[in-house]
């Protein structure tokens, strides 16, 4: 698999966001866009092992609330976890909430 950065999102907590293209290859769906988060360069250890742990986070959940993470790149730098990208403005993101309306009891 191949990925392309495209334009900048923004910027996070361990480094910048951006836009990109994964491509799959034809038997795997061909093109999928996706947000490429990234591990500035010449983070310190402490900095990349938690960028990581979150990354092993994301990769837990499978959700159709939560973005579906596609991979992690730590072949060189900068190390990227790739995730689905969604534009808020095209797409109406449904939010459960649910309450309890009870006691709880020790």
């Amino acid at each position: 698999m191949l990925y392309r950065l495209g334009s900048k999102l923004g910027s996070g907590q361990f480094g910048v966001v951006y836009k990109g293209v994964l491509e799959c290859g034809e038997g795997e769906g061909g093109k999928v866009e996706v947000a490429v988060k990234t591990l500035k360069e010449g983070s310190g250890e402490e900095d990349r092992v938690k960028f990581l742990q979150e990354a092993a986070i994301m990769g837990q959940f499978k959700h159709h609330n939560v973005v579906t993470m596609y991979g992690v790149v730590t072949d060189g730098e900068p190390v990227s976890l790739l995730g689905r990208h969604f534009e808020a403005s095209k797409k109406s993101v449904p939010i459960r909430v649910s309450s309890f309306r009870g006691e709880f009891r020790s």
